[in-house]
């Protein structure tokens, strides 16, 4: 999923990310964030993207998966350079025998409370 993230593969990402796809922060303070907001997101406020995963565990439970990693990743948004680590949860989904990731879970930093605000100051939500 890196790589395709690295190199903006929208057909890549929509074969590995469902449809009903959603990034929320880990407390879930707020709403979280449908697929077409990540993707909008990705195609047109960010650039050089660098993105590692590291301490990737999978605990498979039937068709289900739980992903947890720690992920380092730096580029730009809307022209602003940042850096940011933590970790994630991704919840996978086999279906009809293909694993795709329906929801992702991660901190809220301080950079990723900005990204927040942002998208949610151009989406019109609250």
């Amino acid at each position: 999923m890196d790589a395709a993230l690295r190199r903006k593969d929208e057909k890549r990402l929509r074969e590995l990310m469902a449809a009903e796809f959603t990034l929320q922060i880990w407390d879930a303070s707020r709403a979280p964030q449908p697929l077409a907001l990540w993707l909008d997101t990705l195609k047109n406020r960010l650039n050089k993207i660098e993105f590692k995963y590291s301490g990737l565990n999978a605990r498979v439970f039937g068709d289900v998966a739980v992903v947890y990693s720690r992920f380092w990743w730096k580029g730009t948004l809307d022209g602003k350079p940042f850096t940011d680590s933590g970790f994630l949860a991704d919840v996978w989904v086999k279906r009809n025998g293909k694993w795709q990731v329906v929801a992702r879970r991660s901190p809220l930093s301080n950079r990723f409370r900005m990204f927040l605000s942002l998208a949610r100051n151009k989406s019109g939500g609250s």
